[in-house]
């Protein structure tokens, strides 16, 4: 039974290009579920198509079309401000029940409110509440501005907030209609069923996923914790997602540190691989500062190490606490400089807290949350 069509549009590039691209893939498979159509409208950096409605296509049985993702000050601005780009894909299906904006730019997300609220509800999906300084100028002052703007203000306006972190529920629940989504997995995927590496079952190997940047992870106190253990040589750092050029453009003075066997830099690699690698080490580790953007957000590559049955060693931040101390899946710090006691416990004890644990590998299945996003879309609709 078709109970409407769902338009899923945001800042992701379908099918995996980003960690964005997954979680609304997997939502939309519950949706899906549901007995609801789901049309997204992506963003593509490489754009091979004439315009919107001839970049048609289907992805994991989803009808996609996808904008040219923004280059440059001007369109940025632009995509901020306008929604006259989707307009096309809204006007084409004439049984719209609800567009889920995915962090959507908060002028932009307002029109859509205020244009066509009236008779299809408008929600937000909610991953993330950044502050502007991760961009250059001059657009960290547009980004500031976004951020509080559709944080504070266009966002309790909404029909409904899917929210990544209890963080963010807690602050709109009292708002509009709520729901707590973490970032999900489908474990009926290949992905998570590949052979592993095998590593050395003499070392403790550590694996570092992501992209560090502004306000986000922290790599060099990984490296300095690894080389100034009592042990150093019991470890293998493997870092994924940079090359040891681009650490050293950000840390000129840390060539020595780097220059050891046991730090390995990988660079990008495809998720797949990422997913593998993940899945042979015996620890996940990274680091962030505890602050509103750290707290607000959810770390997807927690959950892919929690699917590998991979344990994490990470700071206190989010909902990742309850996680891992609650199901022991590793260890929390409370600020990176902890890092440093954990790596100096004895080989045998960080060993056995490694253990695989194939109890957990299902925790962020996306048929677990069904029920909970059923119960949130009903409220929704039927808000009066």
């Amino acid at each position: 039974m078709n109970k409407g069509t769902i338009l899923y549009i945001g800042f992701f590039s379908l099918p995996d290009k980003d960690a964005a691209a997954h979680r609304v893939i997997n939502n939309a498979k519950i949706l899906r579920s549901l007995g609801y159509e789901v049309v997204f409208v992506d963003e593509q950096k490489e754009y091979p198509y004439e315009d919107l409605c001839s970049s048609e296509r289907i992805i994991d049985g989803f009808t996609v079309y996808s904008l040219k993702r923004p280059e440059g000050a001007i369109a940025y601005l632009k995509k901020m401000v306008d929604i006259c780009q989707v307009e096309p894909i809204i006007n084409k299906y004439s049984n719209i029940k609800m567009v889920i904006a995915y962090n959507y730019p908060s002028i932009a997300l307002n029109k859509l409110m205020h244009r066509y609220g009236k008779k299809i509800r408008i929600c937000s999906d909610c991953s993330e509440w950044y502050s502007g300084k991760e961009y250059g100028f001059p657009l960290n002052i547009f980004a500031k501005f976004d951020s509080f703007y559709r944080m504070r203000i266009v966002n309790k306006k909404l029909d409904g907030i899917i929210a990544i972190s209890s963080y963010l529920e807690k602050y709109y629940c009292d708002a509009t209609v709520t729901v707590n989504i973490p970032p999900l997995v489908d474990i009926r995927e290949v992905i998570w069923h590949q052979q592993k590496y095998e590593y050395e079952r003499d070392k403790i190997n550590l694996v570092y996923a992501g992209s560090p940047g502004r306000c986000k992870d922290l790599v060099k106190p990984i490296i300095e914790a690894v080389n100034n253990s009592s042990e150093p040589l019991q470890y293998v750092l493997r870092i994924v997602g940079i090359t040891k050029e681009q650490y050293l453009e950000q840390n000129a003075d840390d060539s020595a540190n780097i220059g050891k066997n046991n730090i390995i830099f990988l660079g990008r690699v495809s998720h797949e691989e990422s997913v593998k690698i993940v899945s042979s080490s015996d620890y996940l580790i990274f680091l962030r500062e505890r602050n509103r953007v750290s707290m607000a957000g959810f770390s997807t590559k927690f959950v892919e190490a929690a699917t590998c049955g991979t344990s994490v060693i990470t700071t206190d931040t989010g909902d990742l606490k309850q996680y891992i101390s609650g199901m022991n899946l590793g260890y929390v710090l409370e600020n990176p400089q902890g890092l440093s006691s954990v790596l100096n416990l004895p080989f045998e004890i960080l060993k056995k807290d490694s253990n695989d644990s194939d109890n957990i590998k299902d925790l962020f299945d996306f048929n677990k949350y069904t029920n909970r996003f059923e119960e949130w879309i009903e409220r929704v609709i039927n808000r009066a």
